[in-house]
Parts: C-alpha cells; sequence; structure tokens
C-alpha cells in the first residue's frame, strides 16, 4: 500500500459555519437521488425549495459538526426480519441513542491534480479511538447529485463548500432529524447506528461529483484503489498519528443508492486484468461490502451485484451484505446460490457460509414490512409517529440507510 499521503487541509470550523448559514431560496430538491431516479422532469420541477422542511427548527441547537444527543430513535436488530411467512414483521425496537461518541472533521482534500475529485472529504473518528493501533475504515460512496452542470434549474451551488453540498453530502450522513418510517427523510445518524451496533469504524464519506464525473477514474480519485488507499493512509496519520504508518485494520465499503453503481465501478477497475498491482492490493485488503437500496433497474442490479460477485470469487474471506427493496432477478440466485426471492415476498438470508446476506424489503404490496412496523410497533411507542398512508420508493429507499447500517456492522466477524 502506497505510504505517500495525500493533501488534507483542515476545514472543519468554517465549514460548520457555513453550514449553519442556511441558504434563502436557493433552490434543492429534498432530496436528490431519489426522484431525479424515478423522473427526471418532475425532479427539475422539484427543484424550487430550498432547506428541508424541519433543518431551520433543529439547527439553531447544533454547537458542532459533532452528532449530538438525541431523543428516542428506531434501531433495527437480527433477525431483521420475524414472524409467519405471509406477515413477515420488521424487527425494529425505540430506544434512547447512546451519545454518538463520534468527532466529525471536515477537510478539504487534495490527490495532486485540480481536476480530481472529491475536493472535500468528511472524517467522523470514534471518541477514545487508540492512537497507536492502525483504525478500521468505513468508506461511502454516496449517491451522485446527478445534476446538469449547465443549467441552474437543478444543481448545487458553489462546490465543494456551498451549503448543498455541507448539508447533503456530509452533515445528513451524522445527524438525525426525523424518525425513520414516522417520517419521510431528513438526516441517517450512521454514528449513532456504528454505536449501536458497538463496532469502532472510522467513517470516511468523500463528496460525490456530478454522475457524468464520478464514474470516470481520471476525474474522481477513490475509483483508483492505490488513491483511495492514499487516503485512508493520510486519515489514518491523523486519527492514529503514532500507528507508525502502519495500513489500515479493516477496511469496508458502503454504496447508497446510485452510489452502489460508483462502487461498481471502483471493483471493476480494481479487479479488471489491467489494473495496476496497486490498485489491486488496495481492493484486497477490503474485508467488507455493504449495499444500501441500489436503483430498482435490472441493468443497475445485475452490474453491482455481478461486480460483487466477482469481488468475492477474488477475496474468498469477505462479507457482502445486501439491502435492497426491489427483485433483480438472476442476480440474487448468483449471489445465494438458490432461487430465494419473489417480488413483494420479503426476504432475509444468508448463504450457506454466512458471509453473504440479502435483505429484500419491498414497499409493495400496501400492506407490507414497513407498513406493519409504523402501525404496529412504532405507532405505539413513538410520540406523534405519522403513518404514511401509502409507503412507496421515497420513503424507502431513505429508510434503508437510516436503519440497515445497524443490522450490517453488528454482524461484522472483522472488529
Amino acid at each position: 500500500m502506497s505510504r505517500v499521503p495525500v493533501t488534507l487541509r483542515d476545514r472543519t470550523a468554517d465549514a460548520f459555519t457555513r453550514l449553519m448559514t442556511l441558504p434563502d431560496g436557493v433552490a434543492v430538491p429534498a432530496e436528490p437521488s431519489a426522484l431525479c431516479l424515478k423522473d427526471t422532469k418532475a425532479c427539475v420541477k422539484g427543484a424550487k425549495r430550498s432547506v428541508p422542511t424541519d433543518v431551520p427548527s433543529y439547527f439553531p441547537g447544533l454547537k458542532s459538526w459533532d452528532p449530538p444527543d438525541f431523543a428516542d430513535w428506531i434501531f433495527t436488530a437480527a433477525p431483521l426480519l420475524t414472524g409467519p411467512a405471509q406477515a413477515r414483521l420488521l424487527n425494529v425496537s425505540v430506544a434512547k441513542p447512546a451519545p454518538a461518541g463520534y468527532t466529525v472533521n471536515v477537510f478539504a482534500s487534495g490527490f495532486g491534480s485540480p481536476d480530481l475529485w472529491p475536493m472535500a472529504v468528511a472524517v467522523a473518528t470514534p471518541k477514545g479511538l487508540p492512537d497507536d493501533k492502525p483504525s478500521s475504515f468505513l468508506v461511502l460512496f454516496q449517491n451522485t447529485p446527478m445534476q446538469d452542470p449547465t443549467s441552474n434549474a437543478y444543481r448545487f451551488f458553489e462546490p465543494p463548500w456551498g451549503w448543498d453540498w455541507l448539508f447533503y453530502q456530509f452533515w445528513r450522513w451524522f445527524g438525525l432529524i426525523n424518525v425513520p418510517i414516522c417520517a419521510n427523510w431528513a438526516a441517517w445518524g450512521l454514528p449513532y447506528q456504528l454505536t449501536r451496533a458497538g463496532k469502532k469504524f472510522v467513517l470516511v464519506i468523500p463528496q460525490m461529483p456530478i454522475d457524468t464525473l464520478a464514474r470516470d477514474p481520471a476525474r474522481y480519485a477513490p475509483l483508483s484503489g492505490e488513491r483511495l488507499a492514499r487516503l485512508l493512509g493520510a486519515i489514518q496519520q491523523i486519527v492514529a498519528p503514532n500507528a507508525g504508518g502502519a495500513d489500515p485494520a479493516h477496511v469496508a465499503l458502503a454504496g447508497f443508492s446510485n452510489g452502489n453503481l460508483v462502487l461498481s465501478s471502483f471493483l471493476k477497475n480494481n479487479l479488471a486484468k489491467h489494473a495496476a498491482a496497486a490498485d489491486r492490493a488496495m481492493l484486497e485488503k477490503i474485508r467488507e461490502i455493504y449495499v444500501f437500496a441500489p436503483p430498482e433497474q435490472q441493468w443497475a442490479g445485475a452490474e453491482i451485484f455481478d461486480s460483487c460477485a466477482a469481488w468475492k470469487a477474488a477475496v474468498p474471506a469477505g462479507v457482502l451484505r445486501a439491502y435492497t427493496h426491489a427483485v433483480y432477478d438472476l442476480a440474487y440466485e448468483k449471489l445465494l446460490g438458490r432461487r430465494a426471492v419473489n417480488a413483494g415476498v420479503p426476504f432475509d438470508g444468508d448463504n450457506k457460509a454466512g458471509d453473504l446476506s440479502l435483505s429484500y424489503l419491498p414497499y409493495t404490496p400496501a400492506d407490507n414490512v414497513w407498513t406493519r412496523a409504523c402501525q404496529g410497533t412504532l405507532k405505539r411507542t413513538v410520540p406523534k409517529c405519522a403513518c404514511a398512508a401509502k409507503v412507496g420508493f421515497d420513503n424507502v429507499h431513505h429508510w434503508i440507510p437510516g436503519l440497515a447500517l445497524t443490522h450490517a456492522a453488528a454482524r461484522s466477524p472483522f472488529l
């Protein structure tokens, strides 16, 4: 693994000041990926709102990027589904989360070329992490903005430090606002989920460029295994300065929405026969992959799960956990070695070795695991829990990353 670090310059304080300066009339949709994956025209029309509704009332209480204490929240547990086959129940419980116990820093990042993204990286570090031992990293490939860079109708403004970039690409992954299932979305609390799972991952979130750049290894640095290794090496020098320059103890990758296609590109690029030795070396150090709510198109599922299967063949000790709301026909059979999933019928199962699992959590039919969870456990225990009259793509696509990381990380055999 390369020992030459990338450039990281701490911009935490300045970025927080910008985050707290809410825009007035800047046009961004409520959440870019979900609507645009389904209907580009509607997405552009939806770009007339500015800040998500609950943000203005919540933000004044923030003192820093660090996730604050929070009231009751929903957490998943294993097994993810319980109850009889004809009435499966999502295994969720309501609890006051322990303090997230994470410190968040935001860095300007440089990879030796002004044309290379990411321009900024957010890092959440568990408090009390030993500074003399190699760290375990979880790197998130989040959804791409999928914006038209030639139009003001739908775009994020002023990369990389505009409010849109800081909120949608960084803060929403760390904070909590609305309780999943009781509301659509606002933020997904990954540090709280990791704390609940009892796993001390250093969470790394590189900024994601627009879709046309995110899958171009000449423009997006983390697509190169060697560059990702340099990025993690630079971060480890900050969070564990006395580790003696050792390689990370453990690396996990996660993808959300169409960010799973970027993750797929990473796997394919670094598995290719022409891949450089340093790229391949980093790929072989990845021990876990988490797939959260991939796009529903069949071609997308086939591409994502084919590349995951190729990685699993190259790294037999690796662990794959997938959480979806769509069925991808033969892709699932390739992974599990058997036909196990039918459209509209929830499924949670492992392969024989237990190192590959699939959780299919559909939002159809109308009586599904999500509506049962809301009308049952949550409506009784969460004050003001407003169950949606009809659960759809926009709901479940957001709820999965807000719930499933607890389940995936808790099952990690590596830390």
